[in-house]
Parts: structure tokens; sequence; C-alpha cells
């Protein structure tokens, strides 16, 4: 009776598995093209926070022009990853 249990257990744990590897790139993909819309709306409304936590984590001397930058270089790189794992990988 226990072994039939742990049986089943695996047998359901291997197929959540293979429908989780065979759909996790998809997700990324939208969850790094949410990412670019996100960021790419806070760098083009020049928000303050977010300017402030890219000059905390890239350097204080930091420009504010600069920050914006890579914020929007940051949001491009993730819009092509969206994109290549959404439709490619």
């Amino acid at each position: 009776m226990c072994y039939n249990k742990y049986v089943i257990i695996i047998k359901l744990m291997v197929k959540v598995k293979g429908a989780i590897d065979m759909n996790w790139k998809p997700l990324v993909g939208i969850f790094c093209l949410l990412y670019a819309v996100i960021v790419g709306y806070f760098a083009y409304k020049k928000s303050p926070g977010l300017i402030k936590l890219v000059k905390m984590k890239l350097g204080k001397k930091m420009t504010d022009k600069t920050a914006i930058i890579v914020c929007y270089v940051m949001a491009v790189i993730m819009l092509v990853l969206g994109i290549l794992f959404f439709t490619v990988f």
C-alpha cells in the first residue's frame, strides 16, 4: 500500500517536471517583456526613485542623464531577451 503511494507521487512529480521544463521559456519571455515595459516607462517619466536606485547600485557620481540612459539600455536588452525567449527558444 505504501509503495503504491510513492510510485504515484513520483509519477506525478515527473509529469509536473516535464510540464515545467516545456513551458518555462515563454513565461520567462513574458516576464522579460514586462520588466522592459516597466523600466522603460519609469525611465521615460524620469522617476526619482528609479534614478536614485540606479545611482545607488552603480555609483553615486553618476548623473541623472546617465542613470536614465542605463535604464533605457537595460530595458532594450530585456526586450530583446523577452522576444527571444518568447519566440525562438
